[in-house]
């Protein structure tokens, strides 16, 4: 049952202002299930997460917050409520934690969906996530990780990704792979402004 529902039940001026704020706050806008935290996820084997002042870290509570967070994100409609950790936090100390829960879940034989721990180092990751996804997808990931690894490389936008998906064009050994990735360089290079 939605909020605006719910607040039918006293009236349709009570379920329009939800609905008002509701539409004002994607924040609260939720999926039906909100999907817990995965048994291999454990905050006290992760980086701590660092507030942007780095005099305190995040608690447990708040990691297992944000990684259920991050499991409802999707490219392309991801929780806003994501944006609002990467600026209260450090951004190195975010990144890093987002390559280790990566690494977790690569370590544990990519359990579950496919999408959110890929898409995390998206919405996480800085110029050493890129240099790790980069040496993943040319060595080691499975074809439809390394996709939405690279779908997620692109999303960082760093120049130190433009250097990973150009190795990525020239050295995947798979050539759909390879393709994208020069594809993806093909793009920038039409985008930038000429020298």
């Amino acid at each position: 049952m939605s909020l605006t529902s719910a607040a039918a039940g006293f009236g349709a001026r009570a379920a329009a202002a939800v609905d008002r704020i509701v539409r004002q706050d994607r924040n609260m806008v939720l999926p039906k299930r909100i999907p817990g935290a995965p048994s291999w996820v454990d905050p006290a084997r992760l980086p701590r997460i660092r507030l942007r002042d780095r005099r305190a870290a995040f608690p447990p509570s708040a990691v297992y917050t944000l990684v259920r967070m991050l499991r409802i994100c999707v490219s392309g409609d991801d929780y806003p409520g994501v944006r609002t950790v990467v600026e209260a936090a450090d951004r190195a100390s975010l990144a890093e934690f987002g390559r280790e829960l990566f690494e977790t879940w690569r370590a544990e034989g990519f359990p579950g969906a496919l999408d959110w721990p890929t898409h995390a180092q998206a919405l996480l990751g800085d110029d050493e996530t890129a240099r790790l996804l980069g040496s993943l997808i040319v060595g080691s990931l499975p074809l439809p990780v390394a996709h939405r690894a690279l779908d997620a490389l692109a999303a960082i936008g760093t120049d130190a990704v433009r250097g990973q998906v150009a190795e990525i064009a020239t050295a995947s050994s798979a050539p759909r792979l390879r393709r994208r990735a020069s594809r993806m360089l093909e793009f920038w290079t039409s985008k930038s402004p000429v020298q």
